[in-house]
Protein backbone atom coordinates (compact mmCIF):
# COMPACT_ATOMS: atom_id res chain seq x y z
CA UNK A 1 0.00 0.00 0.00
CA UNK A 2 2.30 2.51 0.98
CA UNK A 3 4.28 1.89 -2.33
CA UNK A 4 1.14 2.69 -4.37
CA UNK A 5 0.17 5.75 -2.51
CA UNK A 6 4.49 6.59 -1.99
CA UNK A 7 2.88 7.15 1.52
CA UNK A 8 3.94 6.76 4.77
CA UNK A 9 3.55 6.95 8.58
CA UNK A 10 5.56 7.20 12.00
CA UNK A 11 4.32 5.85 15.23
CA UNK A 12 5.89 8.33 18.06
CA UNK A 13 6.16 5.34 20.73
CA UNK A 14 8.33 3.16 19.67
CA UNK A 15 9.72 4.44 16.71
CA UNK A 16 11.80 3.07 14.02
CA UNK A 17 14.34 4.74 12.16
CA UNK A 18 13.10 2.66 8.74
CA UNK A 19 10.19 4.73 9.08
CA UNK A 20 11.58 8.02 9.30
CA UNK A 21 13.45 7.95 6.40
CA UNK A 22 10.61 6.59 4.21
CA UNK A 23 8.96 9.50 5.88
CA UNK A 24 11.16 12.15 3.66
CA UNK A 25 9.47 12.11 0.35
CA UNK A 26 8.44 15.57 0.27
CA UNK A 27 10.32 17.61 -1.48
CA UNK A 28 12.57 20.23 0.51
CA UNK A 29 11.25 19.32 4.13
CA UNK A 30 13.16 16.91 6.05
CA UNK A 31 11.59 14.98 9.04
CA UNK A 32 12.86 13.33 12.23
CA UNK A 33 11.74 12.38 15.69
CA UNK A 34 13.61 12.81 18.55
CA UNK A 35 12.99 10.83 21.89
CA UNK A 36 14.24 12.20 25.26
CA UNK A 37 14.04 11.46 29.08
CA UNK A 38 13.48 13.92 31.83
CA UNK A 39 16.95 16.45 31.80
CA UNK A 40 18.09 14.91 28.39
CA UNK A 41 19.58 17.75 26.60
CA UNK A 42 19.80 17.93 22.22
CA UNK A 43 21.50 20.86 20.49
CA UNK A 44 19.76 22.32 17.46
CA UNK A 45 21.95 24.37 15.01
CA UNK A 46 20.06 25.53 11.59
CA UNK A 47 22.48 25.61 8.92
CA UNK A 48 20.25 26.66 6.34
CA UNK A 49 15.88 27.49 5.42
CA UNK A 50 13.55 26.88 8.39
CA UNK A 51 13.01 23.96 11.34
CA UNK A 52 9.60 23.63 12.72
CA UNK A 53 9.78 21.40 15.99
CA UNK A 54 6.88 20.27 17.39
CA UNK A 55 6.33 18.79 20.83
CA UNK A 56 3.82 15.56 20.33
CA UNK A 57 4.56 14.06 23.76
CA UNK A 58 5.96 15.23 27.53
CA UNK A 59 6.75 18.84 27.46
CA UNK A 60 10.80 20.89 27.47
CA UNK A 61 12.16 23.84 27.55
CA UNK A 62 14.01 26.22 24.85
CA UNK A 63 17.26 27.52 25.83
CA UNK A 64 19.48 30.09 23.33
CA UNK A 65 22.93 29.60 24.16
CA UNK A 66 23.73 33.20 22.91
CA UNK A 67 21.42 34.85 25.14
CA UNK A 68 21.03 33.80 28.19
CA UNK A 69 17.72 35.77 28.43
CA UNK A 70 15.40 33.29 26.62
CA UNK A 71 14.32 30.64 28.61
CA UNK A 72 10.67 29.57 27.05
CA UNK A 73 8.87 26.41 28.25
CA UNK A 74 7.13 24.15 25.98
CA UNK A 75 4.37 22.13 26.59
CA UNK A 76 3.01 19.30 24.72
CA UNK A 77 0.99 20.21 21.66
CA UNK A 78 3.38 23.40 21.02
CA UNK A 79 5.59 24.41 18.10
CA UNK A 80 9.32 26.08 18.35
CA UNK A 81 10.11 27.82 14.71
CA UNK A 82 13.41 28.53 14.26
CA UNK A 83 15.13 30.53 11.01
CA UNK A 84 19.15 30.22 9.35
CA UNK A 85 21.81 30.17 12.14
CA UNK A 86 19.96 30.56 15.59
CA UNK A 87 21.06 27.93 17.49
CA UNK A 88 19.19 26.50 21.08
CA UNK A 89 19.25 24.05 22.93
CA UNK A 90 16.19 21.76 23.99
CA UNK A 91 16.33 20.04 27.67
CA UNK A 92 12.82 17.42 28.23
CA UNK A 93 11.13 18.36 31.26
CA UNK A 94 9.23 14.92 31.17
CA UNK A 95 10.30 11.10 30.92
CA UNK A 96 9.30 10.15 27.08
CA UNK A 97 9.22 13.71 25.56
CA UNK A 98 8.65 13.25 22.01
CA UNK A 99 10.28 15.96 18.96
CA UNK A 100 9.38 15.99 15.81
CA UNK A 101 11.67 17.94 13.15
CA UNK A 102 10.78 19.13 10.55
CA UNK A 103 13.57 20.89 8.49
CA UNK A 104 13.01 23.41 5.62
CA UNK A 105 16.23 23.29 4.07
CA UNK A 106 15.09 25.14 0.69
CA UNK A 107 13.11 28.25 2.65
CA UNK A 108 14.14 31.78 1.97
CA UNK A 109 12.45 33.41 5.46
CA UNK A 110 14.76 36.32 4.97
CA UNK A 111 12.09 38.67 4.82
CA UNK A 112 10.15 36.93 7.99
CA UNK A 113 13.18 37.30 10.09
CA UNK A 114 11.30 39.59 12.79
CA UNK A 115 8.58 36.97 12.99
CA UNK A 116 11.45 34.24 14.43
CA UNK A 117 12.13 32.62 16.61
CA UNK A 118 7.94 31.82 17.21
CA UNK A 119 6.59 29.81 19.70
CA UNK A 120 3.05 28.25 19.10
CA UNK A 121 0.90 26.63 21.82
CA UNK A 122 -2.54 25.20 21.54
CA UNK A 123 -3.74 27.88 23.72
CA UNK A 124 -2.82 30.32 20.64
CA UNK A 125 -4.93 28.11 17.95
CA UNK A 126 -7.48 30.51 16.65
CA UNK A 127 -11.20 28.84 15.75
CA UNK A 128 -12.20 29.44 11.90
CA UNK A 129 -15.31 28.29 10.16
CA UNK A 130 -14.58 25.83 7.36
CA UNK A 131 -17.32 25.40 5.31
CA UNK A 132 -16.09 21.80 3.54
CA UNK A 133 -16.40 20.25 7.60
CA UNK A 134 -19.47 19.17 9.23
CA UNK A 135 -21.08 21.37 11.45
CA UNK A 136 -20.27 19.39 14.50
CA UNK A 137 -15.94 19.61 13.58
CA UNK A 138 -14.29 21.82 14.95
CA UNK A 139 -11.51 23.36 13.04
CA UNK A 140 -8.82 25.42 14.24
CA UNK A 141 -5.98 27.70 12.82
CA UNK A 142 -2.41 27.72 14.57
CA UNK A 143 -0.61 29.02 12.24
CA UNK A 144 -1.81 30.95 9.07
CA UNK A 145 -1.38 32.06 5.56
CA UNK A 146 1.22 34.66 5.05
CA UNK A 147 3.20 34.29 8.35
CA UNK A 148 6.03 32.40 6.93
CA UNK A 149 6.35 31.70 3.40
CA UNK A 150 4.47 28.43 2.34
CA UNK A 151 3.37 26.77 5.35
CA UNK A 152 -0.02 27.09 7.34
CA UNK A 153 -0.74 24.64 10.00
CA UNK A 154 -4.29 24.00 11.65
CA UNK A 155 -6.35 21.15 13.47
CA UNK A 156 -9.86 19.78 13.20
CA UNK A 157 -11.47 17.63 15.97
CA UNK A 158 -15.10 16.49 16.89
CA UNK A 159 -16.59 13.05 18.74
CA UNK A 160 -18.41 10.40 17.76
CA UNK A 161 -19.35 9.75 14.58
CA UNK A 162 -18.31 12.17 11.48
CA UNK A 163 -16.51 12.86 8.48
CA UNK A 164 -13.95 14.90 6.87
CA UNK A 165 -15.16 15.01 3.27
CA UNK A 166 -13.11 13.76 0.75
CA UNK A 167 -11.22 16.79 -1.44
CA UNK A 168 -7.76 16.47 -3.06
CA UNK A 169 -4.46 19.40 -2.91
CA UNK A 170 -3.02 19.54 -6.42
CA UNK A 171 -0.56 21.81 -5.19
CA UNK A 172 0.27 21.10 -1.46
CA UNK A 173 2.21 18.50 0.25
CA UNK A 174 0.26 17.72 3.92
CA UNK A 175 1.35 15.84 6.77
CA UNK A 176 -1.05 15.11 10.04
CA UNK A 177 -0.04 14.76 13.28
CA UNK A 178 -2.89 12.96 15.49
CA UNK A 179 -2.88 14.00 18.99
CA UNK A 180 -4.33 12.17 22.11
CA UNK A 181 -7.87 10.12 21.64
CA UNK A 182 -7.82 10.46 18.08
CA UNK A 183 -9.38 6.94 16.90
CA UNK A 184 -10.08 7.24 13.14
CA UNK A 185 -9.98 6.06 9.98
CA UNK A 186 -7.62 8.03 7.17
CA UNK A 187 -9.39 7.05 3.39
CA UNK A 188 -6.74 8.05 0.80
CA UNK A 189 -7.30 7.10 -2.80
CA UNK A 190 -10.34 5.10 -1.61
CA UNK A 191 -7.94 2.77 0.84
CA UNK A 192 -8.61 2.93 4.51
CA UNK A 193 -5.63 3.09 7.10
CA UNK A 194 -6.37 2.92 10.95
CA UNK A 195 -5.41 6.54 12.36
CA UNK A 196 -4.76 6.21 16.04
CA UNK A 197 -3.35 8.97 18.50
CA UNK A 198 0.30 9.92 18.38
CA UNK A 199 1.32 9.23 14.78
CA UNK A 200 2.30 11.14 11.63
CA UNK A 201 1.24 10.50 8.58
CA UNK A 202 2.32 12.02 4.94
CA UNK A 203 -0.85 12.75 2.94
CA UNK A 204 0.64 12.55 -0.56
CA UNK A 205 0.48 15.97 -3.47
CA UNK A 206 -2.55 14.91 -5.01
CA UNK A 207 -4.29 11.92 -3.35
CA UNK A 208 -7.91 12.22 -2.67
CA UNK A 209 -8.25 12.00 0.81
CA UNK A 210 -10.74 12.18 4.49
CA UNK A 211 -11.05 11.27 7.74
CA UNK A 212 -14.30 9.67 9.01
CA UNK A 213 -14.66 8.04 12.72
CA UNK A 214 -17.59 5.97 14.30
CA UNK A 215 -19.62 6.33 17.35
CA UNK A 216 -17.52 5.39 19.63
CA UNK A 217 -14.75 7.19 17.49
CA UNK A 218 -12.88 10.91 17.77
CA UNK A 219 -11.10 13.04 15.25
CA UNK A 220 -7.96 14.88 16.87
CA UNK A 221 -5.26 15.87 14.50
CA UNK A 222 -3.42 18.59 13.25
CA UNK A 223 -2.23 19.32 9.63
CA UNK A 224 0.86 21.03 8.15
CA UNK A 225 0.57 22.48 4.92
CA UNK A 226 3.99 22.46 2.45
CA UNK A 227 2.54 24.68 -0.35
CA UNK A 228 4.98 24.70 -3.86
CA UNK A 229 8.26 24.05 -1.69
CA UNK A 230 10.92 24.24 -4.37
Amino acid sequence: MSQKLNMSRIKLKGINNSLIKKMNNIRGVNIKCVHLNNGELIDIHVKSGLVILFVSMGSGRIIDSSNTRYDKKLGSNSFFILKACDTFQLEAKTHGTVIVEFHLSDYNVQEYESNLPMIIEEKDKVLVVDSNKTPITTSTMWLQKNILPGIIIGGVSSRGENKVPFHKHPKIEQVFISLSNNQAKLVIDGLHVDFHENEVIHIPLGSEHGVVSSNQGMINYIWLDFIEIN
